[in-house]
């Protein structure tokens, strides 16, 4: 019998309601602008021997509700049992599984979590994470492989998880996100699965949690899975870098030194874009912020030959300083050719004390200060490691500095006290630095040719004093 109009009419109002009161799940979401620097990025680590540390020692403040397998050694590797689990950097011994498969990344050392799932639900991964800011989209990601053979196996239980978002102050979910069943296939497959989640008013920490939905143990053979690098960060408008004004280029061959056009842009999404330019100059490693290089569009000196990547961070007005709110752009590649000769017509030539220049009294108040310098040391310093000559200075003694610029620290007074950046190691003679002091009422930080070498907890104003503003004194 076919049903009424009003039959059909019901049962679509009914469906309807039962959608909206499903729990707010998602479905897979990746981020499709620019991401930040990882909150929490979880590689477990790596090494040659099995088992590796518990979760809570490979992951400071992560924990799980399985039981650490610390009896899975041995070659062939002993199978974790049902209800426990291993840091591993092999897929144990197990007919059913697809043993000797590695991490998501291919490494034959890298560790990942691998489970042998308990008969009842339980979490995988739990960890809380804290200053992040409301309004901000953050990107909630791991690896998932079924370890199960499909040809040993054809019906076993397929893992199944669920990503969530809790209040950590009274474990409400604000969030999740279900990967569904996840297969078996052939070999063992890594997929990354992803929830976007954007942080509520009024709450700076969430908890993330990895939960297992599906059945495992004795009941039904299955539900056995590795898990690896696991993410979470900031998801914002498409950040980008480029040494074009008008196109996408990232990279750029210069044949020597010389100023160097940074071209940056932001997709809409922030009410007042900030912007903070970093450079790298060791592949990508670590990069470095570069002093007052904050606008879209900046102007860079090249003062040395080598490769160097740059890029872009973004953030709403008020989070640029902040790691867990800001967004970053992918980095564009510098190649500088050949010897880079610095001309040094137009240089301050100092042979001795007192052939410094002495600009006036320039006094800098507030709690905010940045004093850069170009320099090259033609002979060996012969004066004491504690000074290493003055490069700019306003200054009689420690406790009389209204700023103080040395090629190897920053140092300053203010109403707190003296301030210094830890010393290191010293300068080659007859090679072009830039250097530069940065103060912002927080931090003392000393910079070299770009790279954050030292730096000291500081704070209060800057001291003021009636001494001569000094260029290249003792230097």
């Amino acid at each position: 019998m076919l049903p009424s109009k009003n039959d059909t009419f019901m049962k679509l109002k009914i469906f309807l309601f039962i959608i909206s009161f499903l729990p707010n799940s998602v479905f897979c979401q990746f981020c499709t602008g620019s991401l930040g620097a990882p909150i929490v990025n979880i590689t477990f680590g790596s090494g040659p021997n099995n088992p590796g540390p518990q979760l809570s020692v490979a992951v400071q403040g992560a924990s799980t509700s399985y039981n650490f397998a610390s009896y899975a050694t041995g070659n062939p590797l002993n199978p974790p049992i049902d209800g426990d689990y291993a840091l591993l950097n092999k897929v144990p011994n197990n007919n059913g599984w697809h043993q000797n498969a590695t991490d998501h990344t291919g490494n034959p050392n890298g560790y990942m979590a691998f489970f042998n799932a308990a008969p009842n639900p339980g979490n995988f991964y739990q960890q809380t994470v804290s200053n992040l800011c409301p309004g901000t989209t953050y990107e909630f990601a791991a690896w998932v492989a079924n370890a199960i053979d499909p040809a040993i196996f054809p019906n076993a239980v397929p893992p199944n998880l669920t990503f969530k978002i809790l209040n950590p102050l009274n474990q409400n979910i604000l969030g999740s996100y279900n990967t569904g069943d996840i297969a078996s296939t052939s070999t063992m497959t890594w997929k990354q699965f992803s929830m976007l989640f954007t942080i509520p008013t009024g709450l700076s920490s969430v908890s993330l949690v990895m939960s297992n939905n599906n059945i495992g143990g004795n009941v039904q053979i299955g539900n056995d899975l590795a898990i690896d690098d696991i993410t979470f960060r900031a998801c914002g408008p498409k950040t980008t870098a480029s040494f074009s004004g008008t196109s996408t280029l990232a990279s750029l061959t210069m044949p020597t030194c010389g100023t160097l056009n940074l071209y940056g842009t932001v997709s809409g999404g922030l009410t007042i874009p900030t912007f903070q330019w970093q450079v790298s100059a060791d592949n990508g490693a670590t990069f470095n912020d570069i002093p007052n290089a904050t606008t879209a569009n900046y102007t860079y000196t090249i003062l040395n030959s080598g490769n160097y990547q740059f890029r872009l961070k973004s953030a709403e007005s008020g989070n640029i300083l902040s790691t867990t709110c800001s967004f970053i752009s992918d980095p564009i590649t510098l190649t500088v050719q050949g010897t880079c000769q610095v001309p040094c017509n137009n240089w301050l030539k100092t042979t001795q004390v007192g052939s410094s220049v002495k600009i006036g009294d320039l006094d800098v108040p507030g709690n905010q200060i940045t004093v850069e310098a170009a320099f090259n040391r033609i002979l060996p310093y012969t004066g004491t490691y504690t000074a290493a000559g003055d490069i700019v200075s306003k200054h009689n003694g420690p406790f009389d500095i209204n700023y103080l610029l040395r090629p190897n620290s920053a140092e300053i007074t203010t109403t707190n006290g003296y301030f210094a950046t830890p010393k290191i190691c010293d300068i080659a003679i007859n090679k072009t630095y830039h250097v530069a002091l940065v103060y912002n009422g927080s931090t003392l930080k000393f910079y070299r040719n770009g790279f954050l070498m030292s730096q000291s907890v500081a704070s209060g104003n800057l001291f003021q004093n009636d001494w001569i503003t000094t260029i290249g004194d003792f230097a």
